[in-house]
């Protein structure tokens, strides 16, 4: 126990096993909230900081771990500090904050690259750790943030770009009947990016039009966040329907809705998953990668935007039109990024236009 009466006296006790060696410290108090003090302070001393120098990592890792729990729901809590109590604590964690150096931190991130983590969950790992030290920052331990400035080239990485073929599309149309697939429909009929996706909800499917004026950013407190604003410069767009368009909304406002509402559900959100749950961007590009997958479509979930662009292009739509549709800052980038002519369009272009 670390504290302990012994006759009428309290008695502060720590140990900790380093390197194979037990290590302990005790002091006698006469009081037990004067035990519970000298307690803290023993446990400090036991790992090398005697209140003259900053405290160790892990010292600091504890008291921000008890804020940041407040601030953020049990799932995002447990992702977070899973990364950091696998990665960093084990090399870092009984150094001095003060002695952690940029290149620690750097060598630490590599060497995770050099093991075959992801990139992604690397850049998460270097976030986290940010936030950690600007706790540390924050309650004067430090005066510089380490993650600050460090960059790693992970080297150029192209991705596919492209619109998917008919036999893709049929593929995903055939696909199982959950939420990815729905989700993925709603992308190939509109061109709605994924968080926009995760974010749409009733009031912005009209009868000829969806109006695009928020996306879903991500959890908080175990809650879907909804921003009010998107990647769209205008802000609000307005996206025209297509009779499939129109058909797979009237599916989703009425039968899919009623299933919702049959087991309590009720929720303005068109993308529902598990027990009525809304989907982050991330789970749900994630969730589309699995799905694409197992329909033989191994594609990314943007590219399903890609193909109602080109979609449009074949309609023979004005670029600045599909710009708006899309958007998009101008046209150009619409032509230039995100429209694939196969060589039967570029035929078919060219006898239209009478030459």
């Amino acid at each position: 126990m670390p504290i302990r009466k012994r006759g009428d006296k309290w008695q502060a006790y720590v140990s900790k096993r380093v390197r194979g060696k037990k290590r302990t410290r005790s002091k006698t108090c006469n009081t037990e909230a004067e035990a519970r003090i000298a307690e803290a302070e023993l446990r400090l001393q036991l790992r090398g900081w005697e209140g003259e120098t900053c405290p160790p990592l892990d010292y600091i890792y504890s008291e921000w771990k008890q804020e940041y729990e407040i601030k953020v729901g049990v799932e995002t809590f447990n992702c977070v500090t899973g990364i950091l109590e696998k990665w960093v604590l084990p090399e870092l964690g009984g150094v001095p904050a003060d002695k952690i150096r940029r290149k620690d931190i750097r060598s630490l991130l590599v060497a995770m690259g050099r093991k075959g983590v992801s990139r992604e969950h690397i850049r998460n790992l270097k976030s986290y750790a940010k936030q950690v030290f600007e706790y540390a920052i924050e309650v004067e331990y430090l005066e510089n943030n380490p993650t600050v400035g460090i960059k790693i080239d992970f080297g150029k990485t192209k991705k596919e770009v492209r619109s998917l073929t008919q036999e893709e599309i049929n593929r995903i149309n055939n696909g199982p009947d959950t939420y990815v697939r729905d989700a993925a429909l709603i992308s190939l009929n509109t061109g709605l990016r994924v968080a926009e996706v995760a974010g749409l909800t009733e009031d912005c499917v009209h009868k000829d039009y969806i109006e695009v004026r928020q996306q879903a950013t991500g959890r908080r407190r175990d809650t879907l966040r909804i921003e009010p604003t998107t990647k769209t410069p205008a802000g609000v767009r307005v996206v025209p329907l297509t009779q499939q368009a129109k058909k797979l909304f009237r599916y989703l406002l009425t039968q899919k809705k009623e299933k919702w509402l049959a087991l309590g559900v009720r929720s303005p959100l068109l993308i529902l998953k598990g027990e009525g749950e809304g989907c982050t961007p991330g789970g749900l590009s994630t969730a589309y990668r699995s799905f694409a997958k197992r329909i033989g479509v191994p594609t990314r979930f943007h590219l399903l935007r890609h193909t109602y662009a080109t979609e449009l292009y074949r309609k023979g739509l004005d670029g600045k039109l599909r710009s708006q549709i899309l958007g998009h800052t101008t046209a150009s980038f619409t032509d230039d990024r995100y429209t694939h002519p196969e060589p039967k369009d570029i035929l078919k272009q060219f006898h239209n236009s009478g030459l």
